[in-house]
């Protein structure tokens, strides 16, 4: 009998209650350009993900006013691959969403011959996109590089790749590319190894170092000083020499630390070299010095001599009498 009682009561407030308004529902689709899948957006707050073709399908309370935004500023759309949104355009019942596609990017080094070199000798590198961006990642560690961009062509949405210009690899104070000579584009590399082998400009490089007077080998250490400033010290063999094997690009400061003048000499290597030093041994300086020595002797000797002949001579010898 009380189970009755309410449920009337119930209905009887049910029917007196004044009926609520009907919330109207616009239905849009959202569409990701380039089409990609798995881009989880909201869209007026709920959140929604794009399927296979870069669509999704959201209610709105008016198809005319849309707030589109990502839960997170980029959005994992595949191994190594983010995209965050470039722009939204208002199409009414369907809504474009221009997507930026930025890729994970390594680097490995190598000499035009192949040798590597190791990604922590590396002081810097600089990057320069088609789109005029600048990037200067740690050469050690992956960077993302936006690999596409949408452009609008004819009327339309096109996604469109950039391409990536190695401008500047710096090793101990030098530059060892030439700027702008390596091209890579992130989105056509493939998605399991996304990683730019960088060549450098390395020149073998053989010094002999001859004794200036004798041409023979002179002992002792070859003190090179690297563009950077900063210097490093070899020992020369039995016979005077050294293989410096290869050394970055650059202008270098090349002197002998041996029984004798150390004087730098200037050496600018862009090719392979071997080349030959000359040392002034102590020796050399001594019979130089007496060459010298001797050279102002018999300047005086002569000299002296004149003056004895001159004086020697009659006084008015060689006048004509009156």
């Amino acid at each position: 009998m009380t189970t009755r009682l309410v449920v009337l009561m119930l209905a009887v407030g049910a029917m007196l209650l004044p009926a609520a308004p009907a919330l109207a529902v616009d239905t849009i689709t959202v569409r990701t350009v380039p089409a990609t899948e798995g881009v989880a957006l909201l869209v007026d707050g709920v959140r929604v993900v794009t399927d296979g073709a870069g669509r999704a399908l959201a209610f709105v309370e008016d198809a005319d006013d849309v707030e589109i935004r990502q839960p997170k500023k980029y959005a994992k759309v595949g191994p190594g691959v983010r995209a965050k949104i470039g722009g939204v355009d208002d199409g009414g019942a369907t809504w474009t969403v221009r997507l930026e596609l930025e890729y994970s990017v390594r680097f490995t080094f190598a000499t035009v011959d192949g040798e590597k070199i190791r990604n922590d000798a590396i002081e810097r590198i600089d990057l320069r996109s088609s789109t005029g961006r600048v990037q200067s990642p740690k050469p050690s560690k992956a960077v993302w590089l936006q690999g596409l961009r949408v452009a609008r062509l004819n009327g339309g949405l096109t996604a469109k790749d950039i391409w990536w210009n190695i401008d500047d690899v710096r090793v101990r104070g030098t530059t060892v590319v030439n700027r702008s000579q390596q091209r890579f584009e992130p989105a056509n590399m493939p998605a399991g190894n996304r990683s730019v082998a960088v060549e450098l400009l390395y020149f073998d490089a053989s010094v002999r170092v001859r004794d200036a007077f004798f041409g023979s080998p002179v002992g002792g250490e070859l003190v090179v000083e690297h563009p950077d400033g900063s210097t490093e010290r070899h020992a020369l063999d039995a016979d005077g020499s050294i293989d410096l094997g290869d050394v970055p690009r650059g202008q270098y400061q090349m002197a002998v630390d041996g029984w004798g003048l150390q004087i730098p000499r200037p050496m600018t290597i862009t090719r392979d070299v071997d080349d030959e030093l000359r040392f002034y041994s102590w020796l050399d300086v001594g019979l130089f010095a007496a060459f010298v020595a001797l050279f102002l002797y018999g300047l005086v000797a002569i000299g002296t001599k004149r003056r004895r002949a001159d004086d020697a001579a009659p006084r008015g010898a060689g006048k004509t009498p009156a």
